[in-house]
């Protein structure tokens, strides 16, 4: 699932941290005014791009992956919540199984990883997402749709 067009995604992936980190929380901010509006659609191209760009940026070797690790984890709890407004709990749910693999791939290079794991553990938990989301972000956040609950599969961590 791709939000950001491939020339644009390799250049923001390419930029330094702090200029990912600076697209990705302006790009939460606009998803944000766009949920407070219920504009589902617009919302989601912005929280989309956010997760796209981070997402990428997990696997390159020059990045802080607890930063990113979490920037992911917000922008895919946020993805998945905005599309269940929108009532695609499929795509939500797509989504967050998504991130489910990269996360248990990125923990296969590096088992150790705890924040990885806790991150797991609340992707795979959709009554932790916005105690999680909350303590991070001060954007608007409605539980009142939910994405089915994600079996975490042993197969998808190791």
């Amino acid at each position: 699932m791709h939000f950001l067009c491939p020339n644009h995604r390799q250049r923001l992936v390419e930029m330094p941290e702090k200029e990912i980190s600076n697209y990705w929380l302006e790009w939460m901010n606009y998803a944000g005014l766009y949920y407070e509006l219920n504009q589902w659609a617009d919302s989601i191209a912005f929280v989309g791009c956010a997760f796209d760009l981070t997402s990428c940026a997990l696997f390159r070797r020059n990045i802080n992956r607890g930063s990113m690790v979490t920037h992911v984890a917000l922008s895919t709890i946020y993805l998945a919540n905005t599309m269940c407004h929108q009532h695609d709990t499929a795509k939500a749910n797509q989504v967050l199984s998504l991130s489910v693999q990269r996360l248990g791939l990125m923990m296969l290079h590096d088992p150790t990883e705890a924040w990885i794991e806790e991150c797991l553990d609340i992707l795979t938990d959709a009554h932790k997402h916005r105690a999680f989301f909350e303590e991070y972000l001060n954007l608007p956040f409605n539980e009142q749709f939910q994405p089915d609950p994600l079996p975490l599969q042993a197969s998808q961590l190791h």
